[in-house]
């Protein structure tokens, strides 16, 4: 006759086998961890002077820009749209959509700043 198996011997191979169905693709490699820290945190700055910039502009130039896009585009705009580096072939179309919702830039600048940023890359 035969013993049953050890309980402590079956926990691990329960676990090695319910383990080996899953899938790790979603983790980073730990040993690339630190460069992308660093990576994501020169990323993060550029961003922050890119938008500060946007932001400084758009509020010295807000009514002017504003008064652009209602006829599609001007100096202003454009300048702002080169600051936030929005794609020359996706100027025209962001310049409809923009004047299409004209009435939520009119007021404050800080909604008109973040349309630029979002269609920067």
């Amino acid at each position: 006759m035969h013993s049953p198996p050890c309980f402590s011997t079956l926990i691990p191979v329960a676990t090695l086998v319910a383990l080996g169905g899953c899938d790790t693709g979603h983790l980073p490699n730990p040993v690339l961890l630190p460069v992308h820290a660093v990576t994501n945190g020169i990323q993060n700055a550029n961003y922050t002077a890119r938008r500060k910039r946007v932001a400084t502009y758009v509020k010295a130039n807000h009514g002017a820009i504003i008064a652009e896009l209602r006829g599609r585009g001007g100096p202003h705009a454009t300048q702002a749209a080169d600051l936030a580096r929005v794609p020359p072939s996706k100027r025209p179309a962001m310049y409809k959509t923009l004047s299409q919702d004209i009435r939520l830039y009119e007021t404050e600048p800080e909604p008109l700043i973040v349309a630029f940023m979002v269609h920067g890359t």
